[in-house]
């Protein structure tokens, strides 16, 4: 049974054991290893990038990359009501492409779940720190998923959120760090008190929920 690292910025080895979605910004990334798909969008640090919308709506049309992102809100950046602006236009695109989205949110929830509140396909929360409230409310939305990588490896661990939130709604990813992602699982597992190979299955099923891709 195959990993999933759901969101990297690293590529992992030909023979790799792991399927994983590279974030590759705006880029174009030629590849043909079958475990290696791709992210494209415009972070939410980018926003002098806006006028690239028709440069990723072109990447979007390829069939390895999956995902929409990473795009989002971010309250610690400048230019706010742009970076607004640029996500609403990001989601229309999505939406013609019927793609599901990789979010970047910083202490800017509630802003992102009211303009995601109909979009039909799904999204998954890349590096999860939302509250408690706000997590049991997205839980209610199908659609809607949550990946964790580094804080699981803090000292205060988000043990609250991951009680809440079941394993048939979660994602693991590396992002930028130098570890593999079977460390994620593993830190994982000791947190919840999971057998690795359970988890295996339900992020694997998870995968194929969200992207129609079967790695079971």
């Amino acid at each position: 049974m195959k990993w999933i690292d759901i969101h990297t910025h690293k590529a992992y080895p030909d023979n790799s054991e792991v399927i994983f979605i590279r974030n590759a910004y705006l880029l174009e990334i030629e590849n043909q290893k079958e475990n290696y798909f791709l992210s494209n969008g415009i972070h939410p640090w980018k926003v002098n990038q806006k006028n690239q919308l028709h440069l990723l709506s072109k990447l979007l049309g390829n069939k390895k990359v999956l995902a929409l992102g990473e795009i989002g809100l971010d309250r610690f950046k400048p230019d706010f009501a742009l970076q607004v602006e640029l996500f609403k236009k990001q989601l229309e695109i999505g939406y013609q492409y019927k793609k599901p989205l990789i979010l970047h949110c910083v202490k800017a929830y509630p802003e992102i779940i009211s303009m995601i509140k109909d979009y039909p396909f799904p999204v998954v929360f890349h590096q999860y720190e939302g509250k408690l409230l706000q997590t049991q409310h997205l839980l209610e939305r199908p659609l809607v998923y949550f990946s964790f990588g580094k804080q699981l490896f803090r000292q205060n661990a988000p043990i609250v959120l991951l009680n809440t939130i079941p394993p048939n709604r979660i994602f693991l990813e590396s992002d930028t760090m130098k570890l593999p992602i079977q460390s994620c699982y593993s830190k994982y597992c000791q947190l919840m008190n999971f057998e690795p190979e359970f988890i295996q299955n339900e992020l694997a099923k998870n995968f194929e929920a969200v992207f129609g891709f079967d790695c079971l």
